[in-house]
Parts: C-alpha cells; structure tokens; sequence
C-alpha cells in the first residue's frame, strides 16, 4: 500500500515496483477469476509510478488481453477490460508512445 499511494516516490521504491510489475503482469490471464481484479489493480496503480521503459515493457503484455485469444475472445468483464485499459493509457499518456515500435 505505501508503495502505490506514496506521492514522491524515492529510487529503491521505483526499482521496487518495477519487479512487483513484472510478476504481476505475466500472471494476468484471459479468464476471469475474481483475484485477477486486484491484480490488475495493482499493476494499473504502480504503472503510473514506474520509469518509462519498466512501462513500455508491460504494454504488449497488457494489450494482449484486450484482444482474442486464438478461438476465444478476449476479456469479456467490463471491469476487468476497464482497469486494463486505464493502465494501457497510462503508459500512452507519458508522451513515450514513438518507443512503442520496438
């Protein structure tokens, strides 16, 4: 909790961050199990306080569960697409969008 309200956020607690992001966000998964909500919480709350490059490491990942997944469709929770999003704009929203195309 303190690492997602803090509002000046120091260099240990960043770097900290950034390796709770990346085992978050590989756990993100196309069904809807109710834990995945704060899961999602969580990664969306911290993108905002990541650096840059943490952020665009995380935005193929997150984008993928918007769309189909082979046969099936995507996330379908209104919810759970609504949290994604928010955290797919914030990485957008930095102004770093022209690093996308890696």
């Amino acid at each position: 909790e303190l690492l997602v309200s803090a509002s000046e956020v120091e260099d240990e607690n960043i770097e900290t961050m950034e390796r709770l992001c990346s085992l978050l966000v590989p756990s993100l998964k196309f069904d809807s199990h109710p834990n995945h909500l704060y899961v999602m919480r969580t990664v969306s709350s911290l993108i905002p306080k990541i650096s840059d490059n943490a952020a665009i490491s995380h935005y193929y990942s997150l984008s993928k569960l918007l769309g189909p997944n082979k046969a099936a469709s995507g996330m379908t929770s209104n919810e759970a697409r609504t949290i994604i999003s928010s955290a797919i704009t914030g990485i957008g929203s930095r102004g770093i969008g022209s690093n996308l195309n890696r």
